[in-house]
């Protein structure tokens, strides 16, 4: 991918969702009694980003990106390093113990 970006594009391109996170493994989600035992936890979205647009909050665990769980086996950024820039992608996120559906169009890192 990254060689065929180079070739095509001379450059390298990034998508960007707009959050800070902390990836949640069993024994976090234990100690602090979290809904699920994997995930991303949002800790801050970056304001006007594509999560910030798409609704996604301080406090919600991502816990999907389009077809890939969140997990041990698939970290977050190496799911979302599966989209490309401009694509639109649904992210699945449990807020306060219910599962959210919501749509972001993901942007270029600069």
């Amino acid at each position: 991918l990254v060689a065929r970006q180079l070739i095509e594009k001379g450059r390298v391109t990034r998508p960007f969702l707009g959050v800070a996170h902390q990836q949640i493994n069993p024994a976090l989600a234990s100690f602090y009694n979290l809904p699920v035992k994997y995930g991303a936890f949002v800790l801050q979205v970056t304001a006007d980003s594509p999560a910030g647009k798409a609704g996604v909050q301080a406090g919600d665990i991502m816990v999907r990106l389009g077809e890939d769980p969140i997990d041990d086996a698939h970290p977050f950024l190496n799911v979302l390093m599966k989209h490309a820039p401009k694509e639109r992608v649904k992210l699945t996120v449990n807020r306060n113990g219910q599962q959210l559906e919501l749509e972001v169009v993901l942007t270029e890192r600069n």
